[in-house]
C-alpha cells in the first residue's frame, strides 16, 4: 500500500506538470514543472522524503531499461545517421566537457563563498570571546 501511495504522488506531480506545460506559454518541459513542484513540496514539508523515496529509487534503478526502445530505434536508422555521426560526436564531446567545466567551476565558486563565510563567522565569534 505504501508503494502505491508513493507512485501516486509521483504520478500526481507528473500530471500537474503536464497541466502547467499545457497552460503556461513558457518553453519548459512538463517534467521540469513537476520536479520543481515536487521540490517545493518536499522543502516546505508538505510531503516527506520517505513518502516518495522507495518509488523514486525504483524508477531510478529501472531507468536504463526504459532507454532500450530508443536505442533499438536508433539502430534501425543507422544508415541515415552515418553521414552526420562525426559532427554529432564532436558536438556531444564538446558539450559534455563544457557542462563538466561549468559545473566544476560553479561548485568551486560556491565552496569558496561558503568556506569564506564560515571562516568570517568563526573569526567573529572568536573576537567576541
Amino acid at each position: 500500500m505504501k508503494l502505491i501511495r508513493e507512485v501516486l504522488w509521483i504520478i500526481f506531480f507528473t500530471f500537474v506538470g503536464e497541466i502547467l506545460n499545457a497552460s503556461l506559454p513558457l518553453p519548459v518541459p512538463a517534467g521540469v514543472y513537476g520536479l520543481i513542484l515536487m521540490l517545493i513540496f518536499l522543502m516546505r514539508g508538505i510531503i516527506r522524503l520517505d513518502e516518495v523515496e522507495q518509488a523514486g529509487n525504483f524508477l531510478l534503478e529501472t531507468m536504463s531499461i526504459m532507454f532500450l526502445p530508443a536505442a533499438v530505434g536508433t539502430m534501425t536508422v543507422s544508415k541515415l545517421l552515418l553521414p552526420v555521426l562525426f559532427p554529432y560526436m564532436v558536438i556531444i564531446l564538446f558539450s559534455t566537457f563544457l557542462v563538466m567545466a561549468v559545473t566544476g567551476l560553479s561548485a568551486e565558486f560556491i565552496l569558496r563563498k561558503t568556506e569564506s563565510k564560515e571562516d568570517w563567522e568563526k573569526e567573529e565569534s572568536e573576537e567576541k570571546k
